[in-house]
């Protein structure tokens, strides 16, 4: 089943309302991928985590808003930057 998640706001707040009112299922997903990336490349997360960072400016150019809401995500999971964008 799927949470129904509700925001507003600008894109950071946006990925913040989400973050928060998912932050259980934002951190399994963290935990999902990471076992994937381990099995099928043989990297551990922080690997995984610097390749993602290097998407960092693409997402940027493509629109800052994506990547506003992706730090939004972070925050208000309580997780790293990073592992959000590894797990998009």
């Amino acid at each position: 089943m799927f949470p129904h998640v509700r925001t507003h706001g600008s894109a950071h707040e946006r990925g913040r309302q989400y973050g928060a009112q998912a932050a259980d299922r934002v951190r399994r997903s963290i935990e999902a991928y990471a076992g994937v990336f381990a099995h099928y490349a043989q990297w551990d997360w922080s690997r995984v985590t610097e390749e993602a960072r290097r998407f960092v400016p693409a997402v940027e150019a493509f629109g800052p808003a994506w990547l506003e809401e992706i730090r939004g995500i972070a925050v208000g999971a309580g997780v790293a930057f990073e592992d959000v964008m590894a797990i998009n």
